[in-house]
């Protein structure tokens, strides 16, 4: 299995990060893929720690926005030139161990040209980029498992796994039969607390078919046609899209929503990511009507 270290900006792509991270560590094991603070032991010295991490790795993926290059520090400098700058440090560390590097361009971002990138990073123009975009999700990242080599331990793993559920097939069947099948399909009701604006009462109309989720759901008091949605047990998935505006500048917001249901009730979180601003994961519970 290779060791895959993830290197991105928390300011626009950690959402983007977490849900890649998740997504290769069911394909290739957790601890195969390293995440910077999320898999660090306690008491780690953060910078070293990190060293050690991508010293220890076989590919760095590179995770692209559309801020990536020219993000600023409070000064107004660029982050990217300063050298104790973490994705500086990261990515010079993997271009000096002659480690695999994967640029992964996020929703539609361009690979920077060797002249606007420092001197210790301008190799990284030279090296083949991957796109992941919302809009192509699943296939984009099945094209990053499969550069990865996920596919071939994969094909492994699921004739081994055909076996093994020949042999229970009859005990999972009989499992299921005893469990309550969860119902989403009709309207859902929640107050959203908000931490921009007073709480709002916010309406999910859900379509549950199979293993899709379908539908609308309110935000702000507006409706937004659910995007990627999934259900998956007494788990379920989806993102909603908005747009925030300051004078003449115009960004895209995409609120993330991960529910567990149980009964009449589903517990959510919701992260935002993109926008003016960063914003904290929001926690609050749909009641069906």
């Amino acid at each position: 299995m290779p060791k895959i270290f993830i290197s991105y900006r928390r300011s626009g792509a950690a959402g983007y990060a977490g849900r890649i991270h998740e997504r290769l560590a069911s394909v290739f094991g957790p601890s195969s893929v390293f995440m910077d603070v999320d898999d660090l032991k306690p008491g780690s010295e953060f910078p070293l720690a990190i060293d050690d991490a991508v010293a220890s790795s076989d590919v760095l993926l590179v995770l692209i926005d559309n801020e990536w290059l020219d993000l600023k520090d409070k000064e107004g400098r660029r982050r990217l030139d300063d050298p104790a700058d973490f994705v500086h440090r990261e990515v010079t560390a993997a271009l000096k161990r002659n480690l695999r590097v994967i640029p992964v361009l996020l929703n539609a971002a361009r690979l920077p040209a060797q002249r606007d990138l420092p001197q210790s990073l301008r190799r990284l123009a030279d090296y083949q980029a991957l796109e992941l975009s919302e809009e192509r999700w699943d296939y984009d990242i099945e094209r990053l498992i499969s550069a990865l080599g996920g596919n071939r331990n994969r094909r492994l793993k699921r004739a081994a796994a055909v076996a093994i559920a020949a042999a229970a097939v009859v005990v999972v069947l009989a499992f299921y039969a005893t469990q309550p099948r969860i119902d989403l399909n009709g309207t859902w009701i929640a107050t959203v607390p908000y931490e921009f604006s007073s709480p709002q009462k916010e309406t999910f109309v859900f379509e549950h078919h199979g293993a899709t989720l379908r539908g609308a759901a309110s935000f702000l008091g507006a409706e937004r046609l659910i995007v990627d949605g999934k259900a998956d047990g007494d788990q379920i998935s989806f993102l909603l899209k908005t747009s925030e505006q300051a004078g003449d500048e115009k960004l895209e917001a995409v609120h993330y929503y991960r529910g567990t249901v149980a009964g009449d009730e589903i517990a959510f979180v919701m992260q935002t990511e993109g926008g003016f601003s960063v914003h904290p994961p929001i926690r609050f519970n749909a009641r069906r009507r």
